[in-house]
C-alpha cells in the first residue's frame, strides 16, 4: 500500500514554536537545520523532519528519540532496521510532500516556474525535446513540470539520484496514461502525479502500482504534538 501525505508551510509560526520542534531533531541534521539563513528554507527541512518523524512514529510505534536515519552512497535517506518500510520527502515552494510503501517510492512536489526552461535541453531526452519545442508557449510549463517531476520521482524511487543521467531515459505521456521508456531494469516503472495547486506539480514514482486516489492533507501543529 502507497499512502502520500502533504503539508502546507506556515511563515507565521512563531520562533518559540520553531525552536521547540527543532529541540526534537537530533544531531547532524539539527546542525544542518540551524544553518539555514532564510526562514522559508528552514521551515521546509523542519516540516519534512517533523513530518517523517511523526510517519514513523504513528505507523510503526517507535518513539522520536529512538528513530534513526541512514544513507545509501546516493545520500538516500532510509529507516535503520525497516526494510519494509520505504518513504521518500520532497518540497517546493509552501508544500513538503512525503510517499510512504511497503517497497521503493519517489515522490518529487515542484512549484512552476518560467524561468527554468533553459535547463530543459540539459534534463529531457531528444524524443522529449522535439515535444517541447513544437508545444505553444502556454502550454510549456504544464508539459515541462510533468516531465520534471517524473523524472526526478523516477531516480529518487531507484535510489540513485543524479547519478543516473535525466537524458538516458524518457516518457511518453498520453491522456491519464504514463508510460517510462528506458534501458534501464529497474521495478519502479509505476507512476501517477497528483494535483495540488494549480502553481505546483507533484509526481509519484513506485515499484508497486497501488497508487492512492488522493494525498492526506496534515497540520503541522497537529502532528507536532504526537513527537515534542
Amino acid at each position: 500500500m502507497i499512502e502520500i501525505f502533504l503539508l502546507k508551510i506556515d511563515e507565521r509560526i512563531s520562533d518559540d514554536r520553531i525552536n521547540t520542534m527543532l529541540d526534537c531533531i537530533p544531531g547532524s541534521r539539527n546542525a544542518m537545520l540551524k544553518r539555514f539563513v532564510g526562514k522559508k528554507d528552514l521551515l521546509r527541512g523542519l516540516y519534512s523532519s517533523i513530518l517523517i518523524r511523526y510517519l514513523v512514529h504513528k505507523k510503526l510505534n517507535i518513539s522520536s528519540e529512538k528513530i534513526r536515519f541512514i544513507l545509501n552512497e546516493y545520500q538516500k535517506p532510509f529507516l535503520a532496521g525497516c526494510d519494509n518500510f520505504n518513504f521518500n520527502i520532497s518540497h517546493s515552494g509552501d508544500y513538503v510532500a512525503c510517499a510512504l510503501s511497503g517497497s521503493m517510492i519517489g515522490i518529487d512536489i515542484q512549484q512552476m516556474r518560467n524561468n527554468c526552461f533553459d535547463i530543459a535541453e540539459t534534463v529531457f531526452a531528444e524524443e522529449e525535446l522535439e515535444k517541447f519545442r513544437m508545444l505553444p508557449e502556454t502550454e510549456k510549463p504544464d508539459f515541462f513540470f510533468d516531465l520534471w517531476t517524473l523524472k526526478e520521482s523516477y531516480i529518487k524511487a531507484v535510489g540513485l539520484g543524479l547519478s543516473l543521467d535525466l537524458k538516458s531515459f524518457y516518457f511518453n505521456i498520453i491522456d491519464n496514461s504514463i508510460k517510462l521508456i528506458s534501458p534501464h531494469k529497474y521495478p519502479c516503472n509505476n507512476f501517477k502525479m497528483y494535483y495540488v495547486d494549480k502553481s505546483y506539480k507533484c509526481a509519484v514514482c513506485a515499484e508497486q502500482n497501488l497508487f492512492p486516489d488522493e494525498i492526506k492533507k496534515l497540520r503541522i501543529d497537529e502532528i507536532a504534538e504526537e513527537i515534542l
